[in-house]
């Protein structure tokens, strides 16, 4: 099992596991049209809808069916979400989805994430 304390740290990005906290954060973010636009998801219209999306992330990490992370950045926060999915222990193999909002598209991050 996952826990709460998963940190991955780069130079310039820190991997966690989020926190209802994040949540107007996410909002701001997901709300970008251009950033959710292929998404099966999106954009965000309230609050409460990243709220409710930060509210199944444990039971996914729990049951081994998905592992979301908050991309914080050392000097602008929350910039993204970095996902794990189509987890297979067994093959030692998953499916990797990570977005960002739109003012860190092509700044090279995703390196990092």
């Amino acid at each position: 099992m996952i826990g709460d304390d998963l940190v991955v740290q780069g130079p310039d990005l820190r991997l966690r596991v989020p926190c209802s906290g994040d949540a107007p954060r996410l909002f701001t973010l997901a709300s970008d049209p251009e950033v959710t636009r292929w998404f099966s998801w999106g954009p965000y219209e309230r609050e409460e809808q990243a709220l409710e999306f930060l509210a199944r992330l444990p039971a996914q990490r729990e049951s081994g069916e998905q592992l979301d992370l908050v991309q914080e950045h050392r000097e602008h926060g929350v910039v993204g979400i970095t996902g794990l999915s189509e987890l297979s222990w067994r093959d030692r193999r998953a499916i990797v989805g990570t977005w960002f909002g739109r003012a860190w598209w092509g700044t090279g991050l995703n390196r990092e994430s």
